[in-house]
Order: structure tokens, then C-alpha cells, then sequence
């Protein structure tokens, strides 16, 4: 928004000395919690231990680090497993803008022998099955999973 009023500035649509609305919002400093990265051994684990439709979610979301909402979005027809490729089309990336990931050697091992049609999420309640998975695990919920190394 603040570009659309620069931009009308800048065209003399707005006057020079008045702050728009954009400007005069405070901003606020978002802080990041510190991401811990699974070890191989834990995402082994945390992998064999998950019900067979929580495993392609798990490794994509470890193995190719596509976030959870893009996760939702997606599609098998994204997934080209002979050229190593899956595809974000700008509608499903939080970028908004297309994106190639590549398929790892360790997320082809998990998701090759795993049936692939239809959404890559079709379960209504991931967030209680993950959560349950973990408990079981005793893994902190605040630990995500980014791009763990192994199978």
C-alpha cells in the first residue's frame, strides 16, 4: 500500500509535505523464535513412527522445506519424479511467484513407494494428528521441520 501512495506522490496526485496513512503506522519488530533442525536419527524416528498419510507431509516438509499453507495447496501433478521436480505454480507459493524445488535422494526414498493422486494434504484434521504423532515422539511442538538431512 505504502508504494500505491509513493507512486501517487510521485505523479504529484498527493501532496508532498502530508504523510499518508501507510507512513504513519508504527512499525512493529516481529522477532523469530530460534528453528531447530531435526537430526537425521530424529526424522528417521519421527518418519517410521507416522501414519502412512502423514509421511509424504512430514518428509516434503523436512526433505524440500515447503511450508505447511503451500503444502495444502499442493497437488501430486506438481510432482515430476523422473526430472527430480516439483513445481509451485504462483497461485500455491507464499512468494506468489512460481517455484522449482528439487526432489532430494532422501524425500524420492520416502514418497516414490507411496500412492500420489489427488491434494499431497487431504486430511481435515493434520494439525490434532501431528500434534498426537509428537506427544507420542515427546517432541516439543515448537521444533519445525527444515530441511533435515537423511532418510
Amino acid at each position: 500500500m505504502k508504494v500505491l501512495f509513493s507512486h501517487a506522490r510521485s505523479q504529484n496526485c498527493l501532496p508532498a509535505e502530508q504523510m499518508t496513512a501507510p507512513e504513519q503506522l508504527k512499525k512493529v519488530k516481529v522477532t523469530h523464535d530460534d528453528v531447530a533442525v531435526f537430526s537425521p536419527e530424529d526424522m528417521r524416528s519421527i518418519l517410521h513412527a507416522a501414519p502412512m498419510h502423514l509421511i509424504p507431509i512430514l518428509a516434503i516438509g523436512a526433505f524440500a522445506g515447503i511450508r505447511m499453507a503451500e503444502l495444502n495447496r499442493l497437488h501430486w501433478s506438481a510432482f515430476d519424479l523422473e526430472r527430480g521436480l516439483i513445481e509451485l505454480r504462483a497461485g500455491q507459493a507464499k512468494t506468489a511467484s512460481r517455484c522449482i524445488i528439487p526432489i532430494t535422494d532422501n524425500l524420492r526414498a520416502w514418497i516414490e513407494p507411496l500412492p500420489r493422486e489427488g491434494k499431497v494434504v487431504p486430511v481435515k484434521q493434520l494439525h490434532r494428528e501431528v500434534t498426537a504423532l509428537a506427544r507420542s515422539l515427546k517432541i516439543s511442538l515448537t521444533v519445525r521441520l527444515t530441511n533435515a538431512d537423511g532418510a
